[in-house]
């Protein structure tokens, strides 16, 4: 009987061993497991915040090409408006509106040679 009495009280410390490190494998686990579900929460969001950025900026960059566009077609006409009113017939047109008369012939004075002076 001590026998068996003995064989059995191992038994229970073996078993009760055991336990104790099935419990801190399955707590390691869960604590594994809690922090890959963290780094995948993370990792969404992290991505849906850069998703979200570069379609902000390519609304950005739309406006502003449109607005690159609308300032280049400014500037042409502008530029075709300058051209027009610097034109021979607009210039004739204008010098009998602000009373100008034609210039003459151009008179140039001869200047005498220069000489230089020693001293």
């Amino acid at each position: 009987m001590p026998k068996f009495f003995h064989l059995s009280k191992n038994m229970s410390t073996k078993l009760k061993g055991k336990t104790k490190s099935s419990k801190k494998m399955r707590l390691s686990i869960q604590t594994l497991n809690l922090t890959i579900l963290g780094l995948i929460v993370f990792a969404s969001v992290s991505y849906l915040v850069q998703v979200n950025a570069l379609v902000t900026q390519g609304y950005q960059i739309k406006d502003l090409e449109s607005q690159i566009s609308q300032l280049e077609e400014s500037a042409r006409s502008l530029k075709l408006e300058s051209l027009e009113l610097g034109s021979m017939d607009k210039v004739r047109g204008k010098i009998s509106q602000l009373n100008m008369v034609a210039a003459g012939p151009a008179e140039y004075l001869s200047g005498a040679p220069l000489v230089a002076v020693a001293r």
